[in-house]
This record gives structure tokens, C-alpha cells and sequence, in this order.
């Protein structure tokens, strides 16, 4: 029988096999014309780094997924999280709960409420993987946590319209 660490290390597996599956869902900065717009997971990485340092959230989270999983660039979860977050900042749905579970495993950083914060945000998106995440972690923490969580995500939304 598989634990539950285990089963939370099967669900961040099926969770990258997800985005190598789906494009990533929009957000505001997704918009931007040119090359930019259409860029995907299998573009170069020079691209993909040229788009997210021109702030396009799109290719922000899918160069933080190129450092998580180590694919044609190195392997490095601080790199990851820095993608992630930009992203996340900007509303990029899939970028929230990728750094929400990038706080629930502790590659960098771990912090329950913080990932709980960021699953949550991003569940509210519509993001069913987010959703089954938020609540595979809520068995994970108190309910103090729980509350700071509900109510940091109150305040990025109060900040962020």
C-alpha cells in the first residue's frame, strides 16, 4: 500500500505528465502579440527564456516546469520556484498550483499554508488538479493553518484584481 508522502509524490508525477499533455491556461499577460503568444513546452529554450523575461506568464510556467523536471535545462527546483511564482503573480492558473506544490513537497521552501494558499487560488480558477492537491494536503494540516491559508488567499485576491 502506497503512504500517503507517497501518494502525494504519484500526484506531482501525474501532474507534469498533465502539462506535457495540455497547453497551459491563459492569463492577462498571455495576450502579448508575436512570437510570444505562441509559444509551447517543446520550443527552444532561448525563446521560452526571452518571452518569460519579457513578462509572459505563459512561457514564465513552462520554463519553471523546464528547471522543475530538468528537461533540456538543468535540473534546479530554486530556478523552478522563481518561474513559478512570476507566473503565479500574474494569475497563470497551472503556475499557481505548480508552486503550490513546489511549497507542499519543499524543493526550495516547504510551507503547508503557503501551497495551500496557491492550490486554493488556483482551484477557484477551475483547475480540477488544484482542487484534488488543496484537498490531498488539507489532511496534511491544522486547522489554524487552513484559516492563515483562507485568508493570505483573501489578500492576494484583494490585491490583485
Amino acid at each position: 500500500m502506497v503512504g500517503r508522502d507517497g501518494a502525494f509524490g504519484l500526484l506531482m508525477g501525474a501532474a507534469i505528465v498533465f502539462y506535457f499533455l495540455f497547453p497551459a491556461q491563459g492569463a492577462a499577460q498571455d495576450s502579448l502579440s508575436g512570437s510570444c503568444a505562441e509559444v509551447t513546452f517543446p520550443s527552444p529554450l532561448e525563446d521560452l527564456t526571452r518571452c518569460a523575461e519579457e513578462g509572459y506568464a505563459g512561457a514564465q510556467h513552462l520554463l519553471g516546469l523546464r528547471y522543475e523536471i530538468g528537461h533540456d535545462a538543468p535540473q534546479d527546483d530554486a530556478e523552478a520556484f522563481l518561474w513559478y511564482r512570476q507566473a503565479a503573480e500574474q494569475g497563470h492558473s497551472n503556475a499557481q498550483s505548480d508552486l503550490g506544490m513546489q511549497y507542499a513537497k519543499g524543493g526550495v521552501l516547504q510551507n503547508l499554508v503557503y501551497a495551500y494558499m496557491w492550490l486554493g487560488l488556483s482551484a477557484a480558477q477551475g483547475n480540477e488538479g488544484a482542487s484534488f492537491n488543496k484537498e490531498m494536503l488539507e489532511q496534511r494540516m491544522t486547522g489554524e493553518q487552513i484559516a492563515e491559508a483562507e485568508r493570505l488567499s483573501r489578500e492576494w485576491i484583494g490585491t490583485h484584481p
